[in-house]
């Protein structure tokens, strides 16, 4: 599997409202007082690193950051997810 590029993303801000995205949890953040790491994504990226697939794992929510300035950062990085 080396040369796969894979991006695994916590999706962004919806219209500046943060949620927790977790199993089947899609709570806003001042129901829950916070949101929480996406923990899945977390364990996943561990189980492909160690199987040596070149990953990215972005969590737009916890820093605010718009789809398209993701995909600059990317750009920037010359980072293409396959």
């Amino acid at each position: 599997m080396l040369g796969r590029h894979t991006l695994l993303v916590n999706p962004p801000l919806v219209n500046g409202v943060a949620f927790t995205r977790e199993g089947r949890c899609q709570e806003r953040d001042e129901v829950l007082g916070t949101t929480k790491p996406p923990y899945s994504l977390v364990v996943l990226a561990a189980l492909m690193r160690e199987q040596k697939i070149d990953l990215r794992l972005m969590d737009l929510t916890a820093e605010a950051l718009p789809t398209e300035a993701a995909i600059a950062r990317l750009d920037d990085e010359a980072f293409g997810p396959t």
